[in-house]
């Protein structure tokens, strides 16, 4: 199919200059006569009103075009009037100028609140509700029985064509009128037009220009910098890994547990969502990335194995860019140094404008921005890596697809302004629920791997695996799954008694952890968000209810 309409697609193009030389050929003569027409009534009719021919529109604002449209003389003559005017009064004085950016380096920028996760109304509605309409006037009552190839129409393609074609005749016309119109305001009103005199360029004051950073990169080649980079493991190659791999279940009770005043946690399958809105749909395209605000960088925050760096894998795959890995320790094994950073980025930033989109993952992130390190992460020196990715992050402008992704396990070791300086888009990965647990089981032990077991023990399963993490409870699966195969006897049936010593070896997500990353993130500008409508909820709720018990 998909090849059926590439054809017919080239045959279109094809038959484009072939539908242009006709009209030129049928309707030329005709265009030209009837836009001739137009223009001298406008000229005459704009005598008579205020006593003098008007200025013929320029071709920088597309020459006669504007008199097309649907606008009575006294409108059209107003803007040739008013471009003019801004043509003579073009040129202000100096000082005025001086004056104007003084009073606006005075004023000092209102500094506003970052207003996180908050949809602005769409770019893409006006241009939806376009097609919508053509689509109705065109094609919804159309009758097309007899053209069941779905081949382009001839009059459809003569339509669309007229207007670049009546585009090209127009300027001929303008040319001409421009000429007659010095004759006509010779021969009745005998006035010449004046000759527009070159202004002489005044020589401009050499400014001090402001140094400019020098490109490191310039002289490499993008074949030898992709090399270097895989060579160095900071290119990863992505997992095969998509959206169905990742398994999880909705929150159900969120709304029972609101009404108990509990705040509930957001489901594996929402941090899924947020990861496809978020990172996979702002980078999915160039026209949807110049048309959404910018979003430089989102930070995935919770526990280890909660599938924060699967989710990332899967965006990779999703959007077919580049994997780039820039955590601390993966870096110091080969860039070690303050140079050997600067050269890092450099070479990330050159490859993600040459081959978009690009995901820069940092593990660990909280390291960075700790307050207490230990021996070991005090040799990788993270100090140096904060002032290279905040430079990065400045680094990059809208249309470039570049986005940094952050993982971190313990964001509430990391200082809280400095890290919510980067990162204004936070997705917090709770510990599964009852219904992601279950269906984790239910997907590997008897869709995967063929498994015999019943509900009940499914149910088991899923109340004995709470507080451990998606990723150590797929591990405790894999392991139980071999430890069958290998016996003599490989039995395909499955209960919750085989992963109670598997799941004893592994340390779950403590309530106390949890409660450490929800105080955590209660301080970002999210979290005092949701607090604030919390306690106003709760105030109008209270509200009612006095005035229930009054009456």
């Amino acid at each position: 199919m998909r090849d059926l309409q590439l054809q017919h697609h080239q045959e279109f193009d094809g038959a484009s200059n072939y539908i242009k030389q006709k009209l030129h050929q049928y309707e030329e003569t005709e265009v030209k006569s009837r836009m001739k027409n137009v223009m001298f009534q406008w000229l005459l009719e704009s005598r008579q009103l205020y006593g003098q021919f008007p200025i013929y529109p320029s071709n920088e604002v597309n020459g006669s075009t504007i008199l097309f449209k649907e606008m009575t003389i006294a409108e059209v003559q107003e803007f040739v009037d008013k471009q003019a005017q801004a043509l003579k009064n073009k040129k202000i004085k100096r000082k005025e100028v001086k004056q104007i950016a003084k009073k606006a380096r005075k004023k000092k920028p209102i500094k506003q609140k970052a207003i996180m996760n908050e949809l602005e109304p769409s770019k893409f509605i006006p241009s939806i509700n376009n097609q919508m309409n053509i689509y109705k006037e065109l094609f919804y009552q159309r009758d097309e029985s007899h053209n069941k190839d779905q081949q382009y129409d001839t009059l459809l393609a003569m339509d669309h064509f007229r207007s670049e074609v009546e585009y090209e005749i127009r300027r001929d016309v303008d040319n001409i009128l421009r000429n007659e119109l010095i004759y006509l305001k010779l021969s009745i009103d005998n006035v010449k037009d004046k000759q527009i005199k070159k202004s002489k360029k005044k020589k401009k004051k050499r400014r001090r220009r402001n140094k400019k950073t020098k490109d490191i990169v310039a002289n490499r080649t993008n074949d030898s910098i992709f090399e270097e980079l895989v060579e160095a493991g900071i290119i990863l190659p992505t997992k095969p890994v998509h959206q169905r791999d990742f398994i999880g279940d909705y929150q159900y009770l969120s709304e029972s547990m609101r009404c108990n005043e509990k705040e509930p946690m957001p489901s594996l399958l929402d941090c899924q969502q947020l990861v496809i809105l978020q990172i996979i749909f702002p980078l999915c395209s160039e026209n949807i990335h110049l048309n959404l605000p910018i979003r430089k960088a989102v930070l995935l925050a919770g526990p280890r194995g909660s599938g924060k760096e699967l989710l990332v894998h899967i965006a990779c795959n999703q959007l077919g860019g580049l994997l780039v890995d820039l955590s601390p320790a993966n870096v110091a094994k080969s860039f070690n140094s303050a140079s050997g950073l600067k050269v890092l980025f450099a070479m990330v930033k050159q490859l993600a404008l040459m081959m978009p989109p690009v995901l820069c993952m940092i593990r660990d992130m909280e390291v960075i921005f700790s307050k207490k390190l230990t021996t070991q992460e005090k040799a990788i020196e993270p100090s140096r890596y904060k002032r290279a990715v905040r430079k990065f992050i400045k680094s990059i402008k809208p249309g470039q697809r570049i986005m940094l992704v952050g993982l971190s396990s313990q964001p509430y070791r990391a200082r809280i302004k400095q890290f919510l300086q980067i990162y204004q888009h936070i997705i917090l990965f709770p510990r599964p629920n009852y219904g992601s647990r279950r269906k984790i089981f239910y997907e590997t032990l008897i869709e995967k791997c063929n498994m015999n077991i019943n509900d009940v023990e499914l149910s088991r399963l899923a109340s004995l695996s709470d507080g451990y993490t998606a990723g150590q409870i797929l591990e405790a699966i894999d392991k139980v799954i071999k430890i069958k195969q290998e016996t003599k006897y490989s039995n395909m049936t499955c209960t919750a008694d085989d992963f109670i010593t598997v799941l004893g070896t592994k340390v779950p997500v403590f309530v106390d952890e949890e409660n450490k990353i929800k105080n955590w993130y209660a301080k970002t500008a999210n979290g005092i968000k949701r607090l604030h409508e919390l306690v106003q909820t709760s105030s109008s709720t209270s509200k009612k209810t006095s005035l229930k018990q009054t009456r």
